[in-house]
């Protein structure tokens, strides 16, 4: 991940992703997705300092169905908000969104079990971060940061 604020991070998200099945036959499934919800600490060996980075989805209602075709490949579209948050005042120091119509997509070829155990997804490509501002209107004139890869381990959870 490259915030221009915070530079180059390297982070190990923790929490997941919650899919919804709209429709499913014998050549493809479409889903949506219903949550996500990762948060990565800066400095887990001081509970009380540092900076908690979140993602989560956003506009749920308007992000594309998600697939896994006949072929086994998956394609999970999604929207996202990325917050900085300072852990000893929990006050959010940044607030960032894809762009309005633009969204991550996570890839994983091969899928062989529906719901997934220990299935690797990949970014597709870098997506674009940008400020929101306080009354939630994302300012899409200049990028302050970039996703350039992220990887997710997917298992079912029971």
């Amino acid at each position: 991940m490259k915030l221009n604020i915070l530079g180059r991070l390297t982070l190990d998200f923790k929490g997941g992703f919650t899919l919804g099945v709209q429709t499913a036959d014998t050549d493809r499934t479409t889903m949506k997705f219903k949550e996500l919800r990762m948060e990565a600490d800066t400095s887990p060996s001081t509970p009380g300092s540092g900076t908690l980075i979140s993602l989560a989805s956003a506009d749920m209602a308007d992000t594309p169905l998600s697939t896994l075709n006949s072929s086994r490949e998956l394609r999970l579209h999604t929207t996202l908000i990325l917050k900085v948050t300072d852990k000893e005042t929990g006050e959010t120091l940044l607030r960032l969104s894809t762009a309005p119509g633009k969204y991550a997509t996570l890839k994983a070829d091969n899928v062989q079990t529906f719901p997934m155990v220990n299935q690797l997804l990949t970014l597709q490509e870098p997506v674009h971060l940008f400020e929101v501002s306080s009354d939630g209107t994302v300012q899409t004139d200049q990028s302050v940061g970039a996703l350039e890869g992220f990887d997710v381990i997917a298992n079912q959870i029971t």
